[in-house]
């Protein structure tokens, strides 16, 4: 007796994927990386099948899954913060006109679910992976995303001139994987230098530091290398991995709901942004990584 593959496999992720997408009754196509399947689930869901699958494997793994799951509502989960539709009513037409309280009963659940999957990919102590004895093992950044609010100054952001949420992203240097995520935070209270010092700082073994921009100058040269105190020879290097930390943010803002204004319950940020950094460290791992640095400091 052969054993049967465990559900879902990718092909029955594709096969959801193309029920949700109105598309049942076609033939599936090319499911390769970059062929038109694959290009047309991303589209829809954000992510890779593989990496999709990987995640709800883990979610089940970790006993993270809400009462009887469903693979197609975690589907209902990654259309609805990929795309982001504008009103309740257009989200229940695309999951299949489906009743709005049964929708949000669904999707949240998964959220959440993958939000504590965190616990088991974004770890601190991953940034000494292939250490080779640097000061330097993280690089960090402040990044904001809009949520929908009038003009408070609490949560005022330079960035965009509207209300948003901050959060510091933190990247192995040597790998690139995520390795730390803090927040949310009103930016117009807390600049990039407040919440370092808030947390990750004291996490830092001694003699560490982190990479960053201009905007942690008040904690170098002891904890931070930022551009105000570059060695001369090593500012390309240095350039290169603050380039590579923004390609991660932006990374995060493919998906709809991180690159539109949020109008959600701000409480539930937190969750969305840990989901979508859980599916995004996950890439990395499937043919997705970001561009590899030389560093030694």
């Amino acid at each position: 007796m052969t054993n049967q593959p465990v559900y879902p496999t990718v092909d029955d992720a594709y096969h959801e994927g193309k029920n949700l997408m109105r598309r049942g009754e076609k033939q599936l196509g090319v499911t390769t990386p970059g062929g038109p399947e694959d290009i047309r689930f991303r589209s829809f869901f954000g992510g890779g099948a593989l990496v999709i699958v990987h995640a709800w494997r883990m979610m089940e793994d970790h006993d993270l899954l809400p009462p009887v799951p469903l693979f197609v509502h975690f589907l209902w989960a990654l259309l609805f913060m990929c795309l982001y539709p504008k009103n309740e009513a257009a989200l229940c037409t695309l999951v299949g006109r489906r009743d709005p309280k049964t929708v949000r009963g669904k999707i949240w659940p998964m959220i959440y679910g993958l939000f504590e999957l965190r616990f088991y990919v974004i770890l601190l102590e991953n940034r000494k992976i292939g250490d080779t004895l640097n000061d330097c093992l993280l690089s960090i950044d402040g990044t904001d995303f809009q949520i929908a609010m009038s003009y408070c100054k609490s949560f005022w952001s330079y960035k965009f001139k509207k209300s948003g949420l901050r959060y510091e992203v933190g990247l192995s240097i040597k790998t690139g994987d995520i390795c730390w995520l803090f927040g949310p935070f009103p930016p117009g209270d807390y600049n990039d230098l407040s919440i370092f010092n808030m947390a990750l700082r004291g996490d830092l073994e001694q003699g560490e530091r982190v990479e960053s921009d201009k905007g942690y100058r008040g904690a170098a040269p002891e904890s931070v290398n930022c551009p105000s105190y570059e060695v001369p020879d090593r500012r390309e290097m240095s350039a290169r991995v603050r380039l590579r930390h923004e390609t991660a943010n932006k990374r995060f803002k493919k998906w709809n709901i991180l690159k539109a204004v949020y109008r959600h319950d701000i409480l539930d940020h937190q969750a969305v942004l840990g989901a979508i950094a859980c599916l995004t460290r996950l890439s990395f791992e499937h043919g997705e990584p970001l561009f590899p640095v030389e560093y030694d400091d």
